[in-house]
C-alpha cells in the first residue's frame, strides 16, 4: 500500500511539473558594469600565500567595484524591473535554480508574470 501511494504521489508531481506552460522570453542577456583592477606593488610569489585570513598581497591584482548583470525580459512585461541581489560570497546563480535542480525564484516569478 505504501508503495502504491508513493508511486501515485511521484506520478502526480511529475505530471504537475511537466504541465507547466512555457515561459515566453522577449529578450535575455548579460553584461558587466563598472569595475576597478587593483594591482599591489612588487612581484607575486605564490609560495608566500599563508592563508585567506593573512595572505601576502605583494604583486597580486584583483577586480573590485563591479557587477555582473543577467536579465530576462518576458513577453508582456511590466514597466518596472524586479531586481534580485544575492548575499555576500554568493552569486546570482542562486536565483536561477536550486541545488537539486528545481526552478529558482527568477524562473518562478517569470512563470507567475510578476515582472
Amino acid at each position: 500500500m505504501k508503495k502504491t501511494v508513493l508511486s501515485a504521489l511521484l506520478l502526480s508531481a511529475t505530471t504537475i511539473a511537466g504541465a507547466q506552460k512555457p515561459i515566453a522570453i522577449l529578450k535575455q542577456g548579460h553584461f558587466s558594469v563598472g569595475g576597478t583592477t587593483l594591482q599591489r606593488p612588487g612581484t607575486y610569489d605564490n609560495s608566500k600565500f599563508v592563508g585567506w585570513a593573512e595572505q601576502e598581497e605583494t604583486g597580486q591584482s584583483y577586480r573590485a567595484d563591479h557587477a555582473f548583470v543577467d536579465y530576462q525580459i518576458p513577453v508582456d512585461s511590466k514597466p518596472l524591473p524586479l531586481v534580485y541581489v544575492h548575499g555576500y560570497g554568493g552569486s546570482g546563480v542562486c536565483w536561477q535554480m536550486t541545488p537539486d535542480g528545481r526552478d529558482g525564484f527568477s524562473t518562478l516569478m517569470l512563470r507567475r508574470n510578476t515582472f
